[in-house]
């Protein structure tokens, strides 16, 4: 039961690591969106990613809707402290996962 467990939320803190990697890009902000940025970026919390199925689901949606769209990597900004928190949630996934295969 522990490794069932350990794998389903190793599998969900993956997939939460993966959304936040994912939406934490976004295009260079200029004016007053710099500044709404810098707000949005210091009230962030990173809990609250756990708590975000809804949006999960709708980006996995959309993203598979949209995947022959073509994209483009100019003016990005990476918001930071939302990358290294997705990071960690992915890394933290895994290595539950790696824990959950010895048991």
């Amino acid at each position: 039961m522990l490794k069932i467990s350990l794998q389903i939320l190793g599998f969900y803190l993956v997939f939460v690591g993966t959304w936040r990697l994912a939406n934490s890009t976004t295009h260079s902000p200029v004016g007053t969106e710099l500044l709404i940025n810098r707000e949005k970026e210091e009230k962030y919390n990173p809990l609250l990613d756990l708590l975000a199925i809804h949006k999960i689901i709708k980006w996995f949606f959309l993203t598979i809707v949209s995947f022959n769209k073509p994209g483009r990597f100019t003016g990005v900004a990476i918001l930071h402290k939302r990358f290294n928190w997705g990071l960690l949630w992915l890394l933290f996934g895994i290595v539950l996962q790696f824990i959950a295969s010895f048991y």
